[in-house]
C-alpha cells in the first residue's frame, strides 16, 4: 500500500471516531435538556396545588414539599430523575414521590411507609397531562388519611 492510502486509512478512521464521539455528546445534551424540561413541567404542573395546600393546612399539619425538580443525572448508570416529593408525619408518616422520566412522562411512587419507593399505580398516573388538579387532590386525600392512620381504599 502506498503511503497516501494508508495515511487516508487513519484519517478515515480518526474522522468517524470524532463524528461518533460528536453524536454521542450531542445525544447526551439532547436527554439532559429534554430531562430539564420535564422537571420543569412538572413544578409547574404541581406546586401551585402543593402550596395550596400546604397553606390550607398550615395550622394543623406541615406538608412538607421537597422540590427536586431541577436536581437530577442521566450520565450515570445510577440515573437521578427530577422529582418533587411530599410528607406528611402525624399518628404516622406518609409520602409520595412525583418523577419525571421524560418530558411528558411521571411516576408517583411511595415515599414513606413500607411500601417506600414502589410504585403507585392505583392513581393511574402516567403522561403529565394525567395530573389533574383532580388527581393531585386524589393524591393528597390519600396521603392526609394514611398519616392519620386511616386506611385508604385506592
Amino acid at each position: 500500500m502506498s503511503d497516501d492510502k494508508l495515511r487516508k486509512m487513519l484519517e478515515d478512521a480518526i474522522a468517524k471516531s470524532d463524528d461518533k464521539a460528536s453524536q454521542a455528546i450531542a445525544a447526551q445534551r439532547k436527554l439532559e435538556e429534554e430531562t430539564r424540561a420535564g422537571g420543569l413541567a412538572l413544578k409547574e404542573r404541581l406546586m401551585p396545588r402543593l402550596l395550596a395546600a400546604k397553606e390550607a393546612w398550615a395550622d394543623k399539619l406541615n406538608l412538607i414539599i421537597h422540590d427536586n425538580s431541577e436536581k437530577f443525572n442521566v450520565t450515570s448508570q445510577q440515573r437521578v430523575y427530577p422529582s418533587i416529593g411530599i410528607a406528611l408525619s402525624a399518628k404516622e408518616l406518609a409520602g409520595f414521590s412525583f418523577e419525571s422520566h421524560y418530558p411528558g412522562f411521571v411516576s408517583v411512587r411511595e415515599g414513606a411507609g413500607r411500601n417506600h419507593g414502589g410504585n403507585v399505580y392505583e392513581f393511574k398516573v402516567e403522561k403529565l397531562e394525567d395530573l389533574t388538579d383532580e388527581k393531585i387532590d386524589q393524591i393528597l386525600t390519600v396521603l392526609v388519611n394514611e398519616a392519620h392512620g386511616l386506611k385508604t381504599r385506592r
